[in-house]
């Protein structure tokens, strides 16, 4: 494994998809409490999965020892009692329902190793709904891309902004971990610059646009980590 710190948005694990076939169909939707089995040790970890008003299945996950909370799943599909979910490509979690639906066991894969976990269904999900954010300014819209630096190891990281109708909506993805997509939830614009919360990691992004528009410079903060991160823009807004 990643020796602590050296995973960026994460100290390690999270979660994807699950293997077999049923024959019987199940709905997996509720409150997932369980842990899972890392060389290092046991990792507890909550994971809410519910319908969302399309009718398709989502969920977050929360491992509390990282500070992670109700990071969305970028993945939960269902066949029969097979359950895949995860948040980040690269560690996906493959398991299946119990015939009554009351637990859910499987193995997550993680650099080569197949990692046991167990979950128990302890109640309803609880899943919180996208922040809004204000309309951000036009020099803002687009994908701008950056490398973050911790304790020598370098993270190509990718942040995405755009305007909705009546808001905004943006993103960090760590492109080296999975493409690993973590939510902004507030957002400040003032005539220099930008401050990005992360809630879901318990991160911020401070930052100043440089005159000509193509360049945030400032600094990552997450848990003990602070280190400078610049990014430029790669591409603009439609």
């Amino acid at each position: 494994m990643q020796p602590e710190g050296r995973t960026f948005l994460l100290t390690a694990l999270l979660l994807a998809p699950v293997i077999g076939r049923a024959q019987a169909s199940a709905d997996p939707s509720g409150h997932w409490e369980g842990a899972v089995q890392t060389p290092n040790g046991e990792l507890r970890l909550q994971i809410d999965l519910a319908k969302n008003q399309n009718g398709d299945l989502a969920g977050t996950i929360s491992i509390p020892a990282q500070n992670l909370k109700g990071l969305p799943l970028r993945k939960v599909s269902l066949d029969g009692r097979s359950v895949q979910f995860y948040a980040r490509a690269d560690q996906p979690f493959a398991g299946a329902l119990s015939s009554d639906g009351k637990s859910m066991s499987g193995n997550l894969s993680f650099l080569g190793y197949a990692l046991p976990m167990d979950m128990t269904r302890t109640g309803d999900a609880t899943i919180a709904a996208p922040a809004k954010l204000a309309p951000i300014s036009k020099e803002l819209e687009g994908t701008w891309e950056g490398t973050l630096e911790v304790e020598g190891t370098r993270f190509r990281l990718a942040l995405i902004m755009s305007n909705q109708s009546g808001g905004s909506t943006a993103k960090m993805v760590n492109l080296d971990q999975g493409e690993l997509e973590v939510p902004v939830s507030a957002f400040t614009q003032t005539a220099s610059g930008i401050t990005l919360e992360l809630e879901t990691i318990g991160g911020s992004y401070s930052a100043t646009l440089n005159k000509e528009g193509s360049e945030l410079s400032g600094t990552y903060k997450q848990g003990a980590v602070r280190a400078p991160l610049v990014f430029r823009l790669a591409r603009g807004g439609q």
